[in-house]
């Protein structure tokens, strides 16, 4: 049965003349006109088929079916010609206009041929939507029958306002259609989807936590807060103890002493020696550290201290963010003495943190002042700073795959901890909630991924900076288990100095043939500079290295590598959206 014979049979001319049109109407991809052929009964939504017979000026005449012609004023951007013949949907009708538009934006096709005659098959009507969903699965390569159809239909109802792209792409790859999952999917879909970028924000609420809290709560509290930061996400390291800590006073002040007598100018050396003196009399007077008083002259001492520390330790944070923290503390009532103890004897950014915490625990400070402290802007960058190492892993100390599940489940375990702690303490997460939730909902969303093909994301620390890497092996799972000849693996990683870099890898047997994706010369030249490095590395393992190294065209999508791949799958709807790995 025909679109046009089933909707617009049986048209008077003479009905054009009881139609008034509304002159001046702005509708984008439209055409607003007198009737000659009586269209007036159909509902919005409805399509029916014509052919352009003749264009003057904004006016078109349109052929129908049954050789009624209908004459329309066409408004801007509407681009037609003589002979073209198309579907045209209502897009308004009222007493006093009928508006109608292109269903879609090719003419008519052979495509739209098929898709009449399914929904005909389908037993459903040729509304545009039923088009548009039918189009969407037949370009997915999914069946156009009554029951996908139906399914996409009351998907697309229960979550209005999502786009029947993406309800096609979920189903076409088996993910259960909810919101959590449809948030998730257009997070991958926008490019939004970093784990890492998860993991950054997580990080900037645990170290925010003094926020969630009012003014005037208990020192101990934040303490306490502090301490289950330490432990959960630092839980390496131990503290000092006393006796540590005093045989550390007197090994800083022998160093001390010797650099101020080497480094500094001569007219400083007194008084340097006097800050040592000072320091040694504080460690055999028993006088608490929390309440001596330095002199000024100890600031040149300390910086020396952080200097080192930064040194030795791994950070991203920089000297004065750490000065920065040293001056909080000692604005706070921590001696400079202590201060400059903390960074000598700590060897890592959580073990600067654990022995902070226990200097702080043996002392008074004000309620006021606990707090203030904790909302120090580069006291919570090193907080940030410890989550994130906490959440990521060092491709150099990996030796089991097994260490990324133990990963995602550390984060999921100790995010809920924390968020506990807090809330038992009287403390509102409603300020970690949406940062928590997007991280935990883009891992189960990963999970849902992984029912159809291998793929993780892997917060990994590459020269100490964390950045976002995302490894797809592209086989059916099955195909797998078959131990079918060869295998293809894409990884791509965001650098700070080589851009988004992708690498398709194809293993066969022992022979490896990869191939570089970069955004400019520059970088090509790097890594094809380094080739014979990865190719020896390879060998030393059994096997051997064939590769490319180019660049990308400037129409190419910045994930060529992804779409090679789905290319030769043909798997169109993933290299649209699921396969959109750029960080």
């Amino acid at each position: 049965m025909q679109i046009g014979q089933r909707f617009v049979t049986g048209y008077e001319n003479n009905v054009s003349e009881q139609i008034r049109t509304r002159q001046g109407a702005d509708v984008e991809q439209s055409a607003v006109g007198k009737l000659s052929a009586d269209i007036s009964a159909l509902k919005e939504g409805e399509v029916f088929r014509g052919e352009i017979l003749d264009i003057v000026g904004d006016k078109v005449t349109i052929s129908l079916e049954d050789q009624a012609k209908l004459m329309a004023r066409l408004q801007a951007g509407v681009e037609l010609g003589v002979g073209d013949r198309l579907l045209f949907s209502v897009k308004e009708n009222t007493a006093n206009q009928v508006v109608i538009k292109p269903v879609f934006d090719s003419l008519y096709s052979a495509q739209t041929q098929v898709l009449e005659k399914a929904l005909d098959l389908a037993g459903l009507s040729p509304t545009e939507k039923n088009f548009t969903v039918a189009k969407e699965l037949m370009d997915a390569g999914m069946p156009v029958d009554k029951s996908s159809m139906v399914t996409i239909l009351s998907q697309s109802m229960r979550f209005e306002g999502t786009s029947l792209q993406t309800l096609v792409s979920m189903n076409k790859l088996q993910i259960p259609v909810t919101a959590e999952n449809i948030t998730q999917f257009g997070r991958y879909e926008n490019l939004q989807h970093s784990l890492t970028g998860d993991i950054a924000a997580t990080a900037e609420s645990v170290a925010d936590f003094a926020s969630a809290f009012p003014q005037g709560t208990d020192g101990q509290t934040m303490l306490q807060i502090a301490g289950t930061i330490s432990e959960l996400f630092a839980p390496q390291t131990e503290s000092m103890d006393a006796e540590q800590g005093q045989s550390a006073i007197a090994d800083m002040t022998e160093n001390m002493t010797d650099t101020a007598e080497s480094d500094i100018p001569h007219d400083m050396a007194s008084d340097t020696e006097d800050a040592a003196h000072i320091m040694k009399n504080t460690m055999t007077s028993g006088q608490p550290a929390i309440t001596e008083t330095v002199t000024g002259t100890n600031d040149r001492i300390m910086n020396k201290m952080i200097a080192s520390f930064v040194g030795k330790a791994e950070t991203n944070l920089s000297e004065e963010q750490f000065q920065t923290i040293a001056k909080a503390l000692t604005q706070a009532g921590v001696p400079e003495t202590e201060v400059s103890r903390l960074f000598q004897n700590a060897s890592s950014e959580g073990n600067l943190f654990q022995n902070m915490l226990h200097t702080l625990q043996t002392g008074s400070l004000p309620d006021a002042v606990m707090q203030n402290l904790f909302q120090d802007a580069s006291l919570k960058d090193l907080m940030s700073e410890i989550v994130k190492k906490a959440f990521s892993v060092d491709p150099k100390k990996m030796k089991d795959p097994k260490e990324i599940d133990d990963l995602y489940e550390t984060i999921l375990k100790n995010t809920k901890s924390f968020e506990d702690a807090v809330a038992s303490h009287g403390g509102n997460t409603k300020g970690f909630q949406q940062s928590f939730q997007n991280m935990r909902q883009n891992m189960q969303f990963m999970e849902q991924l992984n029912h159809q093909m291998i793929y993780a994301q892997m917060p990994v620390r590459l020269s100490n900076k964390q950045t976002n890497s995302e490894l797809y092996v592209y086989a059916d799972k099955r195909k797998l288990q078959q131990k079918k000849d060869g295998i293809s693996v894409m990884l791509h990683l965001d650098m700070d100095h080589l851009g988004a870099t992708d690498v398709k890898v194809t293993l066969t047997g022992s022979n490896v043939h990869a191939r570089f994706y970069l955004n400019d010369q520059d970088s090509v030249d790097i890594v094809a500079d380094n080739m014979n490095t990865l190719a020896k590395q390879l060998a030393d393992r059994g096997f051997s290295l064939t590769n490319e190294v180019v660049k990308r065209q400037p129409q190419e999508s910045i994930n060529k590598v992804v779409d090679e791949v789905i290319d030769e799958n043909a798997e169109k709807s993933i290299r649209r959206y699921t396969f959109d790995a750029r960080t």
